[in-house]
């Protein structure tokens, strides 16, 4: 009998993009209370072989809002920490 390893895919649904930010924000010194998270779809992305998934990022405090093309080839994750480092949402709680 020969057992093949399953290769689990990374979680990439609506809840884990969500949860996955929450955190971010947290450990970046924001409090999550503070942002508004939208997940919504732009049809026309497929037009150019993108995800139609969109997050759209809004710091109720400062009115800043960043809209990121959440495509599992893109690093979505990466660009939202940088604009939090970046200072782009404003300071963080601890001056982040």
């Amino acid at each position: 009998m020969t057992r093949t390893k399953s290769r689990r895919q990374p979680e990439t649904g609506p809840s884990h993009r969500h949860a996955v930010l929450i955190r971010t924000l947290q450990m970046s010194g924001f409090d999550p209370r503070d942002f508004d998270v939208v997940e919504s779809r732009a049809p026309q992305l497929g037009a150019v072989k993108l995800s139609d998934d969109m997050l759209a990022v809004r710091r109720r405090s400062t009115g800043e809002e960043r809209l990121y093309v959440a495509d599992p080839e893109l690093s979505w994750f990466a660009l939202v920490v940088d604009d939090l480092h970046q200072g782009r949402f404003g300071a963080g709680l601890r001056g982040a």
